[in-house]
């Protein structure tokens, strides 16, 4: 996939309202709203079922799948996880920033 067609989806659960926004460099300013987007059925392309995040294919009609998000890999007991991605997450989260010491935990 060229680098210009990626993008992230980020989600933001507040309340009970879920934001579902494209981030990257592929995303225009302020992302793109995905709850607007539609496949040629008129079905949302990304929706949310039961705390998880589905996607739409907008191929074959009646296909989904699972849109697994980090918290899920990285929360013991969670079907999802994985101590290969717990791990990777805390190794980035110690880095910190660019030009940031590497914390100690």
């Amino acid at each position: 996939m060229p680098l210009r067609s990626r993008a992230l989806i980020a989600t933001e659960a507040s309340a009970n309202i879920a934001r579902l926004l494209t981030s990257g460099t592929a995303s225009p300013p302020g992302g793109t709203q995905l709850r607007r987007l539609r496949t040629p059925w008129q079905e949302q392309r990304f929706y949310w079922d039961d705390h998880k995040l589905y996607q739409r294919s907008v191929v074959e009609r009646g296909k989904q799948w699972e849109v697994v998000q980090v918290k899920d890999t990285i929360t013991p007991g969670n079907v999802h996880y994985s101590e290969k991605s717990r791990l990777a997450k805390d190794v980035a989260e110690r880095m910190g920033q660019p030009g940031e010491p590497f914390r100690k935990t």
